[in-house]
């Protein structure tokens, strides 16, 4: 067999195989036989049909197609391992002669990488503190999760809970979401707008008051800068009494053993959220300078149709997982799917990159993980999963071993990165 590679538009490989009379003898055979194993003739039992018998079944254009299938079956694996291609995506194949056998198989390649001058990079790591103040307003936060009401007959104040009906009109038509009944609002809390706010305050169950608001310029689009007509009815007034903060309360809580335990514990979570915010900072800032100081090959739109894919169904997931129906989103967006797609695509283009920038790291540094360290992270996730079949079959799947290697591999790079480039 012979063959001939070349570059094509599109981030695309061609290559062409051409075989020798013998090894298309070979094929015709496999094809003839593997197409026979199919067959149900009368008279013969499956796999046991005569070659001839079966050829006499099968058009010329279609032996040629299986023969063209298995000749790629054996050889397309053999020279992608051979000449170390690194393609992506299913192969196109194209018949281009049979006497000779020629056949194109064409397919995606990923691009060469460029890394730069990456060592010149330096991302600063920010100091994490707490304030005292953040704590305070935390401890504030859960006194008032847990804050007593009474029922009042008095004029509402900054603090109460009040229930109150209302509606907000825009030109005499009442506008998406502007009218509720029974609707319940913490005064001050800034759940609604400040001077709507303000004119429920010294309003007693019961009265009414007319108004005008003015909405924000950041407000919502179809709102922003306009000059709407208010009508709010008070219902009820609710006066909250917060809790005090002393060692019962905290103990109240949970495994807290007083006050002062209750607030360590509180700034020590603030602290960890604030350090995994500075190292998602960090990994964001220093990707990002590496892939603006890489060079790209062309990149195939495989990958970026599939990046797309990902993206779009991550959102799905996030969706779902809210609770809310697909459909039901796009409207609330005003949007379809090939819109969202198009959205994607610059963010998608650059998260292949910085994928392509980690797989670099990987081969020049050495530093992709090994059989052994994918074999322990697989053995740890079957020790949750020993009664499920169907999970411990996909925990054994060559695909699921190749994402566990990607997703450890680009651990460790992103780990060495940081070590090498963070100050």
């Amino acid at each position: 067999m012979e063959h001939q590679i070349k570059s094509i538009d599109g981030g695309k490989i061609q290559i062409t195989i051409t075989l020798t009379p013998e090894e298309k003898a070979k094929f015709e055979l496999r094809a003839i036989r593997q197409v026979g194993s199919e067959l149900n003739i009368k008279g013969f039992r499956p796999g046991h049909i005569p070659d001839d018998i079966v050829r006499k079944q099968l058009s010329p254009g279609v032996l040629e197609q299986e023969i063209m299938w298995e000749a790629v079956k054996e050889n397309y694996p053999r020279l992608v391992k051979k000449l170390n291609l690194e393609v992506v995506g299913q192969p196109n194949l194209a018949l281009q002669s049979f006497d000779p056998l020629v056949i194109h198989i064409t397919v995606a390649q990923l691009p060469s990488v460029d890394l730069g001058n990456w060592g010149k990079i330096k991302i600063k790591r920010q100091e994490v503190v707490v304030k005292p103040s953040e704590v305070d307003k935390l401890i504030e936060q859960i006194k008032d999760s847990r804050a007593s009401e009474v029922s009042v007959n008095r004029a509402a104040h900054r603090g109460d809970r009040v229930e109150i009906d209302f509606k907000i009109s825009l030109g005499g038509v009442v506008i998406e979401g502007g009218q509720q009944t029974n609707y319940p609002v913490i005064l001050g809390s800034g759940q609604l707008l400040p001077v709507f706010e303000d004119n429920l305050s010294g309003l007693k169950p019961g009265e009414e008051k007319r108004f005008e608001i003015i909405f924000p310029d950041d407000y919502r689009q179809d709102l922003a800068g306009k000059k709407a007509q208010a009508w709010a009815k008070m219902i009820q007034v609710f006066e909250r009494t917060l809790p005090e903060l002393n060692d019962e309360f905290a103990r109240g809580l949970g495994r807290f053993e007083g006050a002062d335990d209750l607030k360590n514990k509180l700034k020590q979570n603030l602290l960890d959220e604030k350090k995994f915010v500075e190292e998602q900072r960090i990994e964001r800032e220093m990707l990002e300078s590496l892939v603006q100081g890489a060079k790209f090959g062309n990149i195939p739109e495989i990958l970026l149709i599939s990046e797309v894919e990902k993206m779009l169904a991550e959102l799905k997931s996030g969706i779902s997982e809210r609770g809310l129906e697909w459909n039901q989103y796009l409207q609330s967006i005003k949007k379809d799917e090939l819109i969202l797609k198009k959205e994607f695509s610059m963010p998608a283009e650059r998260r292949v990159k910085v994928s392509l920038v980690v797989r670099a790291f990987a081969k020049t540094q050495n530093l992709e993980v090994d059989e052994a360290a994918v074999e322990q992270e697989i053995a740890h996730s079957l020790e949750h999963f020993r009664d499920d079949e169907r999970v411990i079959s996909q925990l054994n799947s060559e695909d699921y071993r190749h994402y566990v290697k990607q997703v450890l591999t680009n651990r460790r790079v992103i780990e060495w990165l940081k070590n090498n480039l963070v100050e």
